[in-house]
């Protein structure tokens, strides 16, 4: 009889903290502030942070996954993150940036 897998205690923090920003996230569209034409910076402070929590939550798989808890589920499956993912990118892709000549979108983070 095989022994069950646990994962080691930083594994379990990575796993705990993935757990919680995915919570996070599936609530943060309904904190989404409304986006006007005339002034953006309310929706892009919700934005950058929701994507900093996108990221977040990518980096907690990724060091869940590297210390021994394989059992979480993949950040792409899941399409409630995936499509404010999606979105996020869509607006920003749209909104035209103050900083660049060349009108480069705002930068997304790298995820």
């Amino acid at each position: 009889m095989l022994a069950e897998h646990h994962p080691n205690a930083t594994a379990a923090v990575y796993s705990l903290r993935f757990c919680c920003l995915l919570k996070i996230l599936r609530d943060e569209r309904a904190t989404e502030p409304r986006l006007t034409t005339r002034n953006h910076a309310e929706w892009l402070t919700w934005a950058h942070g929701a994507r900093w929590l996108v990221r977040m939550l990518f980096d907690s798989r990724a060091r869940a996954v590297a210390h021994g808890d394989a059992a979480l589920p993949s950040v792409r499956s899941q399409s409630d993150v995936q499509a404010l993912v999606e979105y996020l990118d869509e607006v920003f892709a749209t909104l035209p940036s103050e900083h660049s000549a060349l009108g480069v979108p705002f930068p997304a983070i790298a995820l």
